[in-house]
């Protein structure tokens, strides 16, 4: 069961991954790059400005945040949408000794 476990974690932490490198890190490189560079953004106003730069940046820090947070959402409904991502179910009847000082219950993970 622990290594099941571990592989359905592992694949969530995986699909966490690379959400991030495709949400996250482009923005962040965009933002870096930028500030290196000086780059100004222009506007008529200072919120026009703002605007233009988080345009530039692919979003606002809270819209890139909430796409990687939608996105990595998505991703584990799509795999416990799945066979392997499926629920642990109870693989045999549990049971028990006379006296309870035994009792069992096995399950099978589909991971």
């Amino acid at each position: 069961m622990f290594a099941a476990n571990r592989r359905h974690e592992d694949h969530h932490a995986a699909d966490h991954r690379a959400v991030f490198d495709a949400t996250i890190v482009p923005s962040d490189n965009k933002l870096t790059a930028a500030k290196a560079a000086g780059t100004k953004f222009q506007g008529a106003t200072g919120a026009d400005a703002e605007a233009a730069l988080w345009a530039a940046m692919g979003g606002t820090p809270d819209q890139i945040a909430d796409a990687f947070w939608t996105q990595c959402l998505a991703r584990g409904a799509a795999f416990h949408a799945t066979p392997a991502g499926g629920r642990i179910s109870l693989g045999l009847r549990p049971g028990a000794r006379a006296a309870c000082s035994i009792s069992w219950a096995y399950y099978t993970n589909p991971s």
